[in-house]
């Protein structure tokens, strides 16, 4: 979790390492105070026709104006 120290726009980046096997998905998210910001999202998924396990990376990097006190967590 981030929270802002003061009011502003701030450069927010994240990367992650995800893995799935055949048929699962992975979702990811940045939210602000708790509201997910669907610009942010990034989508994983690994079709039933596979077999094994898939690792795969991802992130994203953008300008997010916060208020004092805001709060930002990766889910």
């Amino acid at each position: 979790m981030f929270t802002a120290p003061r009011a502003g726009v701030y450069l927010v980046t994240f990367s992650y390492q995800g893995g799935n096997s055949p048929g699962e998905q992975t979702w990811v998210n940045l939210h602000h105070n708790g509201a997910r910001l669907e610009e942010t999202q990034h989508h994983t998924y690994y079709s039933n026709d596979g077999s094994g396990y898939v690792r795969s990376t991802g992130g994203r990097a953008v300008y997010q104006r916060l208020g004092a006190g805001d709060t930002l967590t990766l889910q």
